[in-house]
């Protein structure tokens, strides 16, 4: 993956458009992405952490997220249990 806005986002957004639930959302806010650092999966992760909480909490919990994990990578979020 790219950085920056991924090759995908205007088929989802299109897509998302019909979506009874989202759709009028989408169609809403049109402009925006989100916006990859190169990596998909930390990507995914990340964007879950700051999810509806400020970005001084998203980035304390980025970053102990980043401690524990060390490189954000499936094989290493795997290593943990549910409650850890």
């Amino acid at each position: 993956m790219e950085k920056g806005k991924p090759e995908w986002w205007e088929d989802a957004i299109e897509f998302l458009k019909e979506d009874e639930l989202l759709g009028e959302v989408v169609r809403k806010y049109p402009n925006g992405s989100l916006e990859g650092k190169g990596e998909l999966f930390e990507t995914t992760i990340r964007s879950i952490v700051g999810q509806q909480i400020s970005v001084i909490a998203s980035d304390a919990i980025w970053g102990r997220l980043l401690t524990m994990l060390g490189k954000p990578i499936p094989e290493t979020v795997l290593k943990f249990t549910e409650a850890e």
